[in-house]
């Protein structure tokens, strides 16, 4: 599908859609997954378990939706579930590519690749820290490479707690974090919408990650 869309928007259009692409891969990513969460609310948040794999194939599964409900809007834009990220050293046979970390999904806008990472969130089961130290993180140490635009997504399935209150200890996990404190702490959130909540955190002045908060604790899963 994604071939013959390029071959449509030929000539200006091309021009215009890459020129368009290339100035709002942050707004253009935001909007995306939040069209996809709305999309997943709409049915139920229905999902196989709580599982953090079940819920972003939920997401993935809406995010390719949206895009193949309006072909023109979302053109040169394509979402891949669970694709290996080789790093530098991978790449120049210096490393085992077998160890490659792997991002929940990647999102291809343009030249750019977004990749979304995705964690259960609550207080409890040490939760913001695995946030931190195992989703951030990956980020912050350059396992998940920015293609230079310096710019990377987190998703967190709320499943208990207030998600504010998830937040805030997601935040006092980053303040105790050697190489981080309170300037690198996500933002106050924004109430999107009853079920979405959405922060910025900034790291080292070369990488924005956006943070979309799902809450899904008032929806059981089927739990199979």
């Amino acid at each position: 599908m994604l071939g013959r869309l390029r071959a449509r928007v030929e000539g200006k259009v091309a021009v215009t859609l890459k020129a368009r692409v290339a100035n709002r891969v942050d707004g253009l990513i935001r909007e995306l997954l939040i069209e996809a969460i709305l999309l997943w609310e709409q049915e139920g948040f229905s999902r196989y378990s709580d599982g953090e794999v079940p819920c972003t194939v939920r997401i993935y599964d809406c995010a390719c939706r949206v895009i193949e409900g309006d072909s023109l809007k979302w053109a040169l834009i394509h979402a891949q579930y669970d694709g290996p990220q080789p790093n530098r050293a991978m790449r120049a046979g210096l490393e085992d590519p077998a160890k490659a970390s792997r991002p929940d999904l990647n999102v291809r806008i343009g030249s750019a690749l977004v990749h979304v990472e995705a964690k259960r969130l609550h207080l409890r089961e040490s939760l913001p820290k695995k946030y931190v130290r195992e989703g951030m993180r990956r980020f912050i140490d350059g396992r998940y490479s920015s293609d230079g635009h310096g710019l990377g997504a987190m998703l967190g399935y709320v499943l208990r707690d207030a998600p504010p209150d998830a937040i805030t200890a997601v935040n006092a996990v980053i303040a105790e974090e050697a190489d981080l404190g309170p300037s690198h702490s996500l933002q106050i959130p924004t109430q999107w919408s009853p079920r979405i909540h959405l922060t910025t955190s900034h790291h080292h002045d070369r990488l924005r990650l956006l943070h979309h908060t799902v809450d899904l604790r008032a929806v059981a899963a089927s739990d199979h």
